[in-house]
This record gives structure tokens, sequence and C-alpha cells, in this order.
């Protein structure tokens, strides 16, 4: 009993000691599984920064509908300015007779829309104050790859500059819309991909925009470092309608593109601010001076005669140059009033710098009709007023509508009265107001009316100043403000 006992222990102890080394060896394994793993996170963390930027992750999808499908674009409203006049496409083709089916209609091909742009539409766009558009759905201008390249139906360019990646603006694609209705999730994405290749090889861009239309209907596209966006279609069938003018709109746009010679001898070089009239850029070569560019010469006419009536005047923008769509400004500021006073520590004492300002425009029988805080530079601890594209004189019918939003004006404005310097002033009181309170978005003259007519002290004292015209008391006022900083 003994021997078979000790043999059958000595099995039982060989057993577990091959049982205690697998365990060790799979305990091993795991922690060699566990050091791996910390090894890749370690690399994955020092390589987020690597990972390619959106734009050239979506240029190096294999498909259009690849492409629509990895962006997945938010749907949102139109983020450029339509032009005064629009792109005419009411002539497009409609339908055409079908052969295989008598006294049947089909949609044209491609070829028959893209003749009606060479022939109509591309007529319509020679005389941009900017830019050049042309048929490019030949050209194989834009890289997408070592040896291949893709070419849009439609690109513009800077005037003067061949069509190329480096120089492009904007792009579009002429395709008919699916029997279904709507554009095909291909043909999109592949206008997503002319906009990504677009900023791979443009750098200094944020932005790109393009279109893909059939001359009915139009959506509009734009890629970011971020994502992507697109917007609902607009009507392309009534003439001068608003997808005619957002047509027009963008493809007159000035190109931020370093090198680009708005005016002679001067080029910009980065983009500031776009708002919905006009463009600020830095200008090459300059630490002083910026370029304004607009597509509305009426603007560009009424802030040349406004400034240069004010040249060398203190505390307003100055005029160095000027052709029909651009102006060469000095000084160049480093922000707003809108944005400085956010900071509590900012001086209000030199906010009453703009109040002087007023009155030598006001003198020399310049209206501003727009001096929201918005519109006034700072430049170390100088105010700058500045944006005379509203402006007009004193008396003089104003040649546009255009000027500070309902919600700023004045009791007089809001019922139908000439524009005064009263009422200047009354826009930058207000303007200040609205740094440190909510001001209701409406246009509603009775409401406005009532809202400012219900104001608490100072603001009911500084309004009262403003109607008489009292400069140096507006001025002390705006100077012992307890704020103007957005309440908490």
């Amino acid at each position: 009993l003994e021997a078979p006992q000790g043999a059958g222990s000595s099995a039982v102890v060989d057993r577990l000691a091959q049982a205690f080394e697998a365990q060790t060896a799979l305990l091993k394994t795991v922690s060699d599984n566990q050091a791996a793993q910390t090894a890749l996170l370690v690399e994955l963390s020092d390589n987020i920064g690597k990972l390619p930027s959106f734009p050239r992750r979506l240029g190096r999808s294999r498909t259009g509908s690849e492409a629509w499908h990895d962006a997945s674009p938010i749907v949102t409203d139109v983020w450029f300015s339509p032009a005064v006049t629009g792109v005419n496409c009411s002539g497009a083709p409609t339908k055409i007779p079908d052969p295989s089916k008598p006294g049947k209609f089909k949609a044209p091909p491609e070829a028959v829309y893209q003749q009606y742009f060479s022939s109509t539409v591309l007529a319509q766009l020679q005389h941009l104050a900017w830019n050049t558009v042309e048929d490019t759905h030949d050209s194989h201008y834009l890289p997408t790859g070592p040896a291949s390249k893709c070419a849009p139906d439609i690109s513009s360019c800077p005037k003067g500059f061949r069509m190329d990646a480096s120089t492009v603006n904007c792009v579009g694609d002429i395709k008919r819309q699916s029997a279904h209705g709507g554009f095909e999730s291909g043909d999109k994405g592949q206008v997503l991909s002319y906009l990504a290749v677009i900023l791979e090889q443009q750098p200094y861009r944020s932005e790109a925009t393009g279109f893909l239309t059939d001359f009915f209907s139009i959506i509009f596209i734009s890629v970011t470092d971020d994502g992507a966006r697109v917007t609902a279609p607009f009507d392309l069938r009534v003439p001068d309608g608003l997808g005619n003018r957002l047509l027009r709109g963008l493809l007159e746009s000035p190109h931020p593109r370093l090198g680009f010679e708005a005016i002679h001898g001067h080029q910009v070089h980065r983009l500031l601010k776009e708002t919905a009239l006009s463009s600020i850029f830095t200008v090459v070569n300059s630490v002083d001076t910026v370029l304004k560019l607009s597509t509305r010469s009426d603007l560009i006419e009424r802030e040349t005669r406004a400034l240069t009536l004010l040249r060398d005047k203190p505390g307003i923008i100055q005029l160095r140059e000027s052709n029909s769509n651009a102006l060469l400004l000095s000084p160049l500021a480093t922000t707003n009033m809108e944005r400085a006073f956010k900071n509590p520590a900012t001086s209000r004492a030199c906010v009453s710098q703009i109040v002087a300002a007023l009155k030598i425009c006001h003198d020399a029988r310049i209206l501003h009709r727009d001096c929201r805080a918005s519109n006034i530079l700072v430049v170390e601890d100088q105010l700058i007023l500045a944006d005379f594209g509203c402006s007009c004189l004193i008396d003089e019918r104003p040649q546009t509508r255009m000027g500070a939003p309902a919600m700023f004006q004045s009791h007089s404005v809001l019922e139908g009265n000439a524009f005064r310097p009263e009422d200047d002033l009354h826009i930058l009181v207000r303007s200040l107001y609205a740094l440190r309170a909510d001001v209701p978005d409406t246009k509603i003259p009775t409401e406005l009316s009532h809202f400012w007519a219900s104001r608490e002290e100072p603001w009911l004292t500084m309004f009262a100043l403003c109607e008489a015209r009292d400069y140096v008391g507006l001025a002390t006022a705006i100077s012992n403000l307890d704020a103007v900083v957005p309440s908490s």
C-alpha cells in the first residue's frame, strides 16, 4: 500500500509543478501584454498631434460617397454674403426628347449643362472686380495623388493669375439631380474632396467653399480644419433670387491669397476679418497698414470721400491709398472695443476719445451712421473710429439704408426721421450699454423705444446728453461709468 501511495503522490506533485510553471508562463504573458499595451498607449499619445488634419483625411477617401459619409457635414445657414445682383439662370436646359421613347422627354446629359454654362452663364461673369471664372472641367489641375489630378467643372482665381492649386479660390460641379430628387452623395462628396485638396495646397487658408448645381437649384459646401457644412438647396430659377446672388457672391469674393496685389504695390497677406460687405487683410512687408477689399464700389467710394475729408484727424482711421475696390488704411489695430472692453481692467476713460472723434466728424459735416463698439479699433491705449462705408454728409440723403441695426438707433430714427449728428452719439451709447446687458433683437420701433426709455441711470442722463449734442458732458459721463463690461 505504501509504494502505490508514494508513486501516486509523486505524480500529483509533478502535475502541480507543471501547472505552476504554466501559470507562471501565463502571468508573464499577461505582464508582457500589459507592457506592450502601455507602450502602445504611450505611442498613440505621442502621435496624437501627428494625425492628419480633417481635410487631409477627407482627401484620402477612395470615392465621393465615402468622402461624404466620412465628413458627415452639418446642415447650416449660408456663411457668406450674396451679391447685389445675381447670375441669371432662367434659360437653363430642362428636358430633351428621348429617342428611345417617342413623345417622351428626359433630363439632358451633363454635356448640355456644360455647354449652357460656357455659352450663357460664363458670359455674365466676365467683369468681376477681383476674380476670373473659368470652365475647368477638362483642366485636371488639382492634385489628388502622386500621379493623378481632378478637374472641377467651374473654378475661380484672382485676376492676372493662372488657375492652379495654389491660386484657386472656389470650385463647383454641374451635376444632374437624382430621379428621386436631390444631389447624389457621390457628387457632393466629390466637391468635398476638391475643397480638401485646396486646403492642403493652400495652408494659409482655414476654409474653402464650393457648390453643386444643375442650374435649377444649388447647394453650397464648406470644408475647414475641423469639419464640413452644407446648405439646404437654394432656388436658381428665379432671376436675381437669393440662390443666384449667392452664386455670384461666392464667385466674386476676394481670395485670401498671399501675394494678391489689391492696390498697386500692396499685396494681401493674412485675412483679419470678414464682414457681410468687406474683407480686411494684413499687408505684405507692412506692420502698420491693412487692406480693405469690397465688391461694393459704392461703399468704397463713400469711405474714400469721408476719410479724404478727415485726413490727419486724431482718433480717425487714416486713408493711404484707394481704388474702386480697395482701401489701404492705417493703423493696424490689435483688437476692437467690443472685445477689449470685456476685460474689466481696460480703462473706460479712453472711450471718451471716440466722442471727440465723432465731434470732429460732425464738424466736417460727416455722419458715421454705424459707430458701434465693433467699429472702434484699439491701438495700444488709443481708440480709432473706423468703417465709414455707411457714412454720408449732413443734410445729404443717404445712398444706402445700411448702418447700425435698429436695436441701437435713437427714437428719432426709429420714427423715420432723417439721421442727425445726435443719432451717431445715441448709437455709441447704446452699443456701450449692450456690452454690459442684453438688448432685445427686434426691429419693432415701439418695442425698442419703450426699452430704451425704461433704462436706469446713468443711461437716461446720457441719452439726454446725446439729444443736447453735449460732447463734453457725454465724454465725462462715459468716463464715470461704473463698468462697461457685461454684468454677471
